[in-house]
């Protein structure tokens, strides 16, 4: 008979989890199989360049092995490591007990706010957070985030023969143009440096004009940098890149993980634009991933239409954020009500307890 289940919260995590729970960590995300972003490699990359709090990771233990973990940031509002550049969450467990029990452990430590975000609508780890919360008499909201595109890796021949016909010509015709000025080559390496054509790439379009770049930030530069280097050692990093006569046209950032390829960044040569040289290396990529035995794609980010072309099916991504049964709870709620950021509401929550010992 199995131990029971014991979980803990490890102390504030400031920098890099310690080494035997990270190997910990890593060995648990490889007997489930989950995606690289849960990884201690890929949060500690996160925490460096967006974590303005320290880490808290829940831990689950069974008979001493570790079987669960979550890590959190904050304790008025708990929230997953996750923003904008987060293409996936979820807590990574080994199975539905493990998974429960971080969902009971997190809303124990009774926040006034959860917030977990990215994750799938369709998974376990929603549902399991949900009846948690609701069960320590939380009020929960699901809000959508984006709708994400994933391509399943069947039939090639299959595939391509679905595809727009006009669409998959025009792609045709433009490698055709492009080919008629010099040598068109595909390349995939998986060494870090590479990252620096991809960043000139996405700049020189209308990132670059508007200032949004990764270039043009240095937390995006470390961030990515860090990432970069964390999966190359591990192997899983691929940077694909399409040249003209040695020329960058377009490069992409992705990790294979799993059987899965996760794309995460692309950037093209403005000057090449109606070639379309990143629809061009999508093509390829993809194909190359067929080609390898992956069983699928993660387009990740939004359905934007170029995404669209290449795939039907979606993951719907969300956020769930749970109100305490307290007076700070509904005041977060309330604040949610009339669109005030959580940040924002922890300040002024923060703020009115100090107004309130100094006015007793």
């Amino acid at each position: 008979m199995s131990a029971p289940t014991r979980v803990r919260a490890t102390p504030p995590v400031a920098p890099a989890p310690p080494a035997k729970l990270a190997a910990e960590w890593d060995a648990l995300a490889t007997r489930a199989g989950a995606d690289p972003f849960v990884r201690p490699g890929w949060i500690d990359a996160w925490r460096a360049a967006f974590g303005s709090s320290a880490l808290e990771p829940l831990l689950v233990r069974r008979d001493g092995r570790l079987v669960g973990v979550l890590p959190v940031r904050g304790r008025l509002i708990s929230r997953s490591p996750t923003n904008e550049h987060t293409p996936a969450f979820a807590p990574l467990t080994e199975d539905a007990e493990a998974l429960c029990a971080l969902a009971e452990a997190l809303v124990a430590r009774r926040p006034a706010v959860v917030s977990v975000a990215f994750l799938d609508a369709a998974e376990p780890a929603l549902a399991a957070l949900r009846a948690a919360a609701a069960a320590a008499g939380y009020a929960v909201a699901v809000r959508p985030i984006h709708r994400s595109p994933v391509l399943f890796l069947d039939d090639l021949a299959a595939w391509e023969a679905t595809r727009p016909r006009r669409m998959i010509a025009d792609l045709r015709r433009r490698r055709r143009r492009l080919e008629e000025r010099g040598q068109l080559t595909v390349t995939t390496t998986h060494e870090p440096g590479a990252l620096s054509d991809l960043l000139v790439l996405e700049r020189s379009g209308w990132k670059g004009a508007e200032g949004t770049a990764i270039a043009d930030d240095a937390r995006l530069r470390a961030f990515y940098a860090q990432v970069a280097g964390w999966a190359a050692r591990r192997g899983a990093l691929r940077i694909a890149t399409l040249r003209l006569d040695g020329r960058p046209l377009a490069a992409l950032l992705a990790l294979e993980e799993a059987g899965a390829l996760h794309l995460l960044k692309a950037g093209y040569d403005a000057a090449f634009a109606r070639n379309s040289p990143g629809q061009l290396l999508l093509q390829d990529t993809l194909r190359g991933a067929f080609a390898a035995g992956l069983a699928r794609v993660e387009l990740h980010g939004a359905d934007e239409p170029y995404k669209r072309v290449w795939t039907g099916a979606v993951r719907e991504r969300a956020v769930l954020e749970a109100f305490a049964p307290t007076a700070a709870g509904r005041l977060a709620q309330a604040a949610v009500a009339r669109g005030r950021p959580l940040a924002r509401r922890a300040r002024e929550h923060r703020t009115s307890i100090r107004r309130g010992r100094t006015n007793a």
